[in-house]
């Protein structure tokens, strides 16, 4: 399974879009998409989940492009003490069971774009 985002970085609200391909020998049933966000650093640990998507994959031809809206916080931060960490997940299920899961770094940031980071 592969993933390839169209942008590794994007703003709240804005867009983000990739395509996911796989080839398995009993096709995947359901594809899963969501973003986990994590505290790092000194303290304890805080997180969430946004569910973005999950789709049935009837008859699926070994693809899918997604596009879906970034939540709107909380921002990738990287401070002294703690920074905000964001992860899109994907993962792929056959009869109730995961096949596949991979896990892809990812900047929500107000212009992380113009200037290539946080």
């Amino acid at each position: 399974m592969t993933l390839h985002l169209d942008h590794s970085a994007v703003a709240p609200g804005e867009l983000i879009t990739g395509l996911v391909r796989w080839q398995f020998s009993e096709p995947p049933e359901v594809l899963g998409l969501r973003l986990v966000w994590k505290t790092a650093g000194q303290g304890s640990v805080d997180m969430g989940a946004v569910p973005l998507l999950e789709v049935l994959l009837q008859g699926d031809p070994g693809q899918f492009s997604f596009s879906v809206p970034a939540p709107l916080g909380p921002w990738s931060y990287s401070g002294y003490l703690v920074s905000i960490v964001w992860t899109l997940e994907l993962y792929l299920t056959a009869s109730d069971c995961e096949v596949a899961r991979s896990e892809h770094a990812i900047v929500i940031a107000p212009h992380c774009r113009e200037i290539g980071r946080i």
